[in-house]
């Protein structure tokens, strides 16, 4: 298939060009002959539409010249102003034109272009470890403890080698550990724009604690917003590589790219949740963005954290934020605290209702991912990196 592309991204058409599915890929950046690129326009089946450089009143003009000769899709960006995109995605529909949804890679946009127009069959399967992502409802609901909880105890049970990413803008989560490692912004120069930083490399950069490796995140309040979705992409994919399980502590800012590009890489996603009214009512606002971001509906599980009996059932939030739960765990008071002020992991307090329902969540994520189950194995040597510490 032949495939236009209105735009300046030539990042994109050369990954498009090597497709399999297609004959050739031509772009208006190559020549400024208007005849020239309207007839080789008309050759094509498809054509991409960068909204950089047509805007959506633009669009009915388009779909006219083209009527009948090819199937039109809007490659819409991120824009702060969620109406704007709403009110884009409502015109395409309009004239029916197909659209991309905004903060993808250009690995993400090939991939969505050969499922969806190329008849590129079934997703291609991420290779490496299986990546899950913890995004909270609000600030203090215990993501960063929750993330380490799980990953000390997938690391200590399933004899998995884990990591923690911190991809939390706002926070770099080295609270609950004396922390002997790099942070998120340290690494900026080397993963800009997808980057040069290696596996290996990443992880020589990581804490290494008894049953997982830690990467802390962004402490430089300058980059809260720099960072790029190749660059979150890339130290994924990194970890990927090296780690079976990456867990990752999303923060609870999804308007910011690190947490988003964390969710949208995810094959699982947790959204981690209190018993606060202002928790549950700030989730139903983050519904709009996950709409707006994703051609498909993210798939969330639920894990209730400092959970309450006086405060309500489980299940009474499970059917206010409709989603499934994973599980909960219940409310250490001034045992979390502590833990914080000594820098050590909640799995280390002696609660037998925390560990139960931790075993529970680290039980269904092996029935999940089909771990094979190594109770009680060693902490696996790690091959880069520093000397594993408590």
């Amino acid at each position: 298939m032949n495939i236009g592309f209105i735009g300046n991204d030539q990042e994109l058409c050369r990954q498009l060009r090597q497709a399999s599915q297609t004959e050739g890929v031509f772009s208006t950046q190559e020549t400024n002959d208007m005849e020239l690129i309207l007839d080789t326009l008309k050759t094509c089946k498809l054509i991409l539409i960068s909204d950089r450089l047509v805007q959506p009143h633009e669009l009915e003009s388009l779909k006219e010249l083209f009527l009948g000769k090819a199937e039109l899709v809007y490659l819409i960006s991120y824009k702060a102003d969620t109406p704007v995109i709403e009110e884009t995605k409502l015109v395409c529909m309009r004239h029916g034109i197909g659209i991309c949804h905004p903060k993808r890679t250009v690995e993400q946009l090939v991939e969505f272009i050969q499922q969806q127009y190329l008849g590129g069959g079934a997703p291609v399967s991420k290779q490496g470890g299986q990546v899950i992502a913890l995004v909270g409802t609000r600030g203090q609901t215990g993501v960063t403890a929750t993330t380490f909880s799980l990953a000390d105890e997938i690391g200590r049970r399933m004899g998995r080698k884990v990591a923690v990413i911190g991809l939390d803008a706002f926070s770099p989560g080295d609270t609950f550990i004396t922390y002997a490692g790099s942070y998120l912004n340290d690494l900026y120069t080397q993963i800009k724009d997808g980057g040069i930083l290696t596996p290996a490399e990443l992880v020589t950069h990581m804490h290494q604690a008894k049953n997982f490796a830690f990467l802390a995140g962004n402490m430089d309040i300058t980059k809260r917003y720099r960072y790029s979705s190749e660059s979150v992409a890339h130290v994924i994919a990194c970890a990927r590589e090296v780690f079976d399980v990456v867990l990752l502590d999303a923060g609870s800012n999804p308007d910011n790219n690190l947490c988003l590009q964390a969710l949208l890489h995810a094959d699982m996603r947790v959204v981690v949740t209190t018993q606060q009214p202002a928790a549950l009512t700030n989730w139903h606002r983050y519904i709009p963005l996950f709409r707006m971001v994703s051609s498909e509906s993210m798939s969330f599980m639920l894990l209730i954290n400092k959970w309450s009996k006086q405060w309500g059932d489980t299940k009474e939030i499970e059917r206010s934020m409709a989603v499934p739960l994973l599980g909960w765990l219940p409310d250490l008071k001034d045992d979390g605290m502590l833990c914080e002020m000594e820098r050590r992991l909640l799995t280390t307090v002696d609660h037998s209702k925390y560990t139960e329902q931790l075993k529970q969540m680290v039980d269904l994520l092996q029935s999940r991912f089909k771990w094979p189950a190594q109770e009680e194995t060693p902490a696996r040597k790690w091959r880069f990196g520093r000397r594993a510490t408590s």
